[in-house]
């Protein structure tokens, strides 16, 4: 009996996958996500993956189908370069990849592609006939198909868009740089799994209490800790209905590090298992009681309980000594609100916005930021608030670091000196040609920051 595949793909290794894409070249950015993917999957499950463009001798029947388990496939996917000059065989391709998910019962498959069909096919004519055999044996089949650095192709990819079948259901993702890439599989691997792509209202509410009463919690900064499960929540089980995805047995649960990049590395030990792998994709467990650890010289081991059908989500800073960054703001001499991205909020759960104080004469500030991605917006002199542009502030991991705060805005402001430093002063400003207003400034401010658009200047009467 064939049995459903844990994971099935269809890969390009075209020769344009020797080409730069986000920085990096894009047959690395593949197979790095692929390998982070395959480490997931249970040992005892089967994948397979049929890739193209390695053997450009083969012109259009370029198609190589690798079958086994996630370790042998992940050998093999390191081996194997992309071929020069190698076409694109898509429409075939799907064609394989289909064939072996109405085979083996696979219902989520997923493609990476940089390019279009180069072999005369159609691959939207393709897969509306493929839709017919789904529905003679009744079928269904999620296809996601993650397109990258298109170019001159990307017109050829709309017929996509539009496909509206009975039994494939088709999704096609233009990813614009690596991150999207790594996003999308995390997706993708949570389907599979039957979680959801955010968390629930539980999982806010048990984190919102979190955040507010758990600052015991180890290396968890602003934020951390576990997610709607464990002491400070929920035991969730597993209760979708989806067709496609995977029912948890009464002897696993699953484990999900939220916001971790690609590099990340973790190992989980525990009585008879043990588990290595890189990035946030989510994987299934045994139950039992583990040991979690964040390998890296900032790294935490923490204990770590799975219960039956339990979805156990972790934030990665709490596997972190410390969360957060002693920031150095230099030459603070504006007042700022930062606002966390949703991207640092995966990292560290809810955190709330920092007000930096302005302090005209002030050389520096310092405070303590999670890090992450930040929105700046300045907040005083109060005649700049909601006129210069929000800026973005990416606080680094490590002890320390600094910024010269103004150089943010640098663009935007110009500098006035105050002529009469050592009294109270009244400065005049226009801005956009409105009624120029006024503000008193205190003795000993030497010189105001104004928007480099606008009309200003200190009085000077009597």
């Amino acid at each position: 009996m064939i049995k459903t595949l844990a994971l099935l793909a269809l890969l390009d290794y075209s020769g344009s996958m020797d080409q730069k894409f986000s920085g990096k070249v894009k047959i690395e950015i593949m197979q790095k996500n692929i390998q982070g993917l395959l480490a997931v999957q249970p040992a005892q499950d089967n994948v397979e993956l049929i890739i193209f463009g390695a053997e450009p001798q083969k012109k259009c029947q370029d198609l190589s189908l690798w079958s086994g388990s996630a370790i042998q496939v992940q050998k093999k996917l390191s081996e194997v370069k992309p071929g020069a000059f190698g076409r694109t065989p898509l429409s075939a391709g799907l064609l394989s990849l289909t064939h072996r998910a109405l085979e083996t019962k696979t219902s989520n498959v997923f493609v990476l592609t940089d390019g279009a069909d180069s072999c005369q096919q159609n691959p939207c004519e393709t897969l509306v006939k493929v839709n017919e055999k789904f529905k003679k044996t009744n079928q269904k089949l999620n296809l996601v198909l993650i397109a990258f650095d298109l170019k001159r192709d990307q017109k050829k990819f709309e017929c996509f868009k539009n496909l509206k079948l009975s039994n494939l259901t088709i999704s096609l993702i233009e990813a614009q740089n690596e991150n999207e890439i790594y996003n999308q599989l995390k997706k993708i691997q949570a389907a599979a799994l039957g979680l959801s792509e955010e968390l629930d209202q539980e999982d806010k509410e048990s984190n919102d209490k979190l955040d507010h009463n758990d600052s015991s919690q180890k290396g968890a900064g602003v934020g951390g800790g576990s997610v709607g499960t464990g002491a400070h929540g929920r035991n969730k089980k597993n209760t979708s209905k989806s067709q496609g995805k995977k029912k948890l047995s009464s002897k696993e649960g699953v484990l999900e590090i939220l916001g971790a990049p690609l590099e990340a590395k973790f190992q989980m030990v525990g009585v008879g298992f043990q588990k290595s792998w890189t990035g946030a994709f989510p994987l299934t467990v045994p139950v039992g009681e583990y040991k979690l650890q964040f390998i890296d010289e900032w790294g935490l081991e923490i204990p770590l309980v799975i219960e039956p059908q339990q979805i156990k989500r972790i934030y990665w800073a709490s596997l972190m000594k410390n969360a957060k960054t002693l920031w150095k703001f230099q030459q603070a001499h504006l007042g700022v609100v930062l606002t966390p991205t949703a991207s640092t909020q995966e990292v560290h759960g809810v955190l709330q916005k920092l007000e930096i104080g302005a302090n005209l004469n002030s050389p520096e500030v310092l405070t303590e930021v999670p890090f992450g991605e930040w929105g700046v917006e300045i907040t005083h002199p109060i005649w700049l608030k909601g006129i210069v542009s929000k800026e973005t502030l990416k606080i680094p991991r490590g002890p320390m670091a600094s910024q010269v705060l103004v150089d943010f805005f640098k663009e935007e402001l110009r500098w006035v000196k105050n002529p009469k430093s050592e009294q109270m002063s009244i400065l005049e400003i226009q801005i956009n040609q409105q009624i120029p207003e006024r503000f008193l400034i205190s003795p000993g401010t030497l010189e105001v920051p104004v928007p480099k658009n606008a009309e200003a200047a200190f009085l000077t009467g009597s």
